[in-house]
């Protein structure tokens, strides 16, 4: 495994050492969840974006159009 260093703010810096102690887990595991959350949400922004783009193509702009579109 690699080591990266990079610099917070006090009040994070707390937070981050109260979660590790709160949860028996270490900082770097805290900080791997972090990451993995972030490129999650980050994909799925991409993945809502572009089915409203075809949504909208398609003429769709509710709900209600895309329970109709679907069937």
């Amino acid at each position: 495994m690699s080591v990266i260093s990079f610099s917070v703010d006090e009040r994070t810096k707390n937070e981050l050492e109260r979660l590790s102690k709160e949860e028996n887990r270490t900082k770097s595991d805290i900080f791997r969840d972090m990451y993995k959350t972030y490129t999650f949400n980050r994909t799925l922004t991409k993945i809502q974006n572009i089915g409203k783009e075809k949504f909208l193509a398609l003429g769709i702009e509710s709900i209600d159009d895309a329970e109709a579109f679907l069937g």
